[in-house]
């Protein structure tokens, strides 16, 4: 089974033999039509041409396969990609071109802590929508060095044959998928930072209070008043979408076969809004078996509507617009760490800070 979705990374070089000529302000159609006159070998055809012509001609994928072209967040990144596009249709196939956002040369700190984690994103989002990481291949051989380094990780990460067109080489060189593999437990206690941080977050936090176990997927961002920025890397994007690959949504985890669960608040006071928070996850979750309030002294580290694993539940936090917080344990019908985690994960996403 051939893979019937190629995906690519892409640079500017197409460009290059364009510079101080008649055509270096010319459509992309015009560009398609120039480059077409050569042998797609031709070095002069650029990296991705080079490269997409010669794994459709040795076969490594479909004939008819979809082409995906991840460009800069650039004019000259989505000029190429409209050049690609014109191209490779003029012979039939389907391409669609993906701008990545923060993926840009002229902004060292969006490229590093945006452009790259939105790189890792948009490559997990189409490998799930392929179905099966066995439809498709990446293809490493254009873009920044740092571009091509996620695409190889992530092709390991995900169990997708990675491919990369050396222009001494005669021939692609393939990184077959590896047996690795991630603790994906770790997303369980720590769920609500994860997503927190896919979201955008950016967390002011002293290095020796980072988690070691979460620091791996964390980078420091530089920041003018010297305190310690921190933002997901893209080691820590490459590990979520691998986790979203291997593991089923929460709504196969086997429903209570009781009515929703009970929420049991003790008599205390609780934030406005609290006990209607919770009912409504119980509700809409039928995994969640039990729920009961649980101590929230400490109140400065309960986070607004978050979800983690601790202690083989989940510890859902709330607070209310005064600001005053409580905790809640949720049980559920999940019996590995792993489905936990999906549970923990889900909660976060749906029902988490926006």
């Amino acid at each position: 089974m051939k893979p019937n979705t190629l995906v690519s990374t892409v640079g500017t070089s197409l460009l290059n033999p364009f510079k101080n000529t008649p055509l270096e302000g010319a459509a992309p159609a015009e560009l398609a039509e120039e480059l077409r006159r050569k042998d797609p070998a031709d070095r002069t055809c650029g990296a991705e041409i080079n490269s997409v012509a010669d794994m459709r001609a040795r076969g490594l994928v479909a004939g008819d396969a979809k082409l995906h072209f991840c460009v800069s967040d650039t004019p000259s990144g989505r000029r190429v990609g409209a050049v690609l596009a014109e191209y490779f249709g003029r012979e039939g196939a389907i391409c669609e071109v993906h701008a990545i956002e923060g993926l840009r040369d002229d902004d060292t700190r969006l490229f590093k802590t945006v452009g790259l984690r939105n790189l890792a994103r948009k490559l997990g989002e189409l490998v799930r929508r392929a179905g099966d990481a066995r439809f498709v291949a990446i293809n490493a051989t254009g873009g920044f060095k740092a571009q091509i380094a996620v695409a190889v990780l992530i092709g390991q990460a995900l169990g997708v044959a990675v491919h990369y067109k050396f222009e001494l080489f005669p021939e692609i060189i393939e990184f077959p998928p590896m047996p690795v593999s991630f603790d994906f437990e770790l997303l369980g206690r720590f769920a609500d930072d994860l997503c927190a941080f896919e979201d955008g977050e950016v967390v002011a936090r002293r290095e020796e209070d980072v988690e070691p176990a979460l620091r791996v997927l964390l980078e420091e961002v530089p920041n003018e008043d010297g305190r310690s920025l921190w933002a997901l890397a893209p080691i820590g994007q490459i590990y979520l979408e691998g986790f979203r690959l291997r593991h089923p949504a929460a709504r196969s985890l086997p429903p209570n076969a009781d009515a929703p669960a009970e929420v049991r608040l003790r008599d205390d006071h609780f934030p406005d809004g609290f006990r209607e928070y919770l009912e409504r996850v119980c509700r809409e979750n039928r995994f969640v078996t039990r729920c009961h309030t649980i101590p929230y002294e400490g109140q400065r580290a309960i986070r607004d509507r978050s979800f983690r694993v601790r202690d083989g539940e989940i510890v859902a936090e709330y607070v209310d617009r005064s600001g005053f917080g409580a905790r809640a344990a949720m049980l559920t019908t999940a019996k590995r760490p792993v489905e936990l985690a999906v549970a923990a994960q889900f909660l976060n996403e749906r029902y988490g800070r926006s």
